[in-house]
């Protein structure tokens, strides 16, 4: 059995597990519920039934205040990169924006990585 057959046979075994679950529990009587509870009269068809509310139960009416809180717009620190280190390369003629990661090796000791300047030349680094 392939590695995907036997995920999909796993998780319909999960999804009946989980519906004869429910089956049992619709099934059982319910004893939490009280014996004389009042029925609701059903709403007239056509109407929508009017809901009372009680103003001292209403949520309090909440009001932003931007005092003292940051400006998500505004423009953010500028970061400054420091210069290259002397034995950089060829690698260093580009501005970084100008590369492209090109290709990854992970999994071994010492990763890996492709890059792609815009010469059209792939670098590892």
């Amino acid at each position: 059995m392939t590695r995907s057959n036997a995920t999909r046979v796993a998780n319909v075994l999960v999804l009946l597990g989980t519906l004869v679950s429910l089956a049992a529990v619709a099934a059982e009587p319910s004893k939490a519920a009280p014996a004389s509870t009042p029925a609701t009269p059903a709403p007239a068809s056509g109407s929508t039934p009017a809901v009372a509310r009680d103003p001292a139960k209403a949520a309090p009416s909440y009001t932003y205040s931007p005092a003292d809180k940051r400006d998500p717009f505004k423009e953010g620190i500028e970061v400054t990169l420091p210069p290259p280190p002397p034995n950089c390369g060829r690698l260093c003629e580009f501005d970084l924006e100008q590369l492209k990661v090109s290709a990854l090796a992970t999994g071994i000791s010492t990763p890996i990585a492709g890059v792609e300047a815009p010469n059209g030349k792939v670098y590892i680094v």
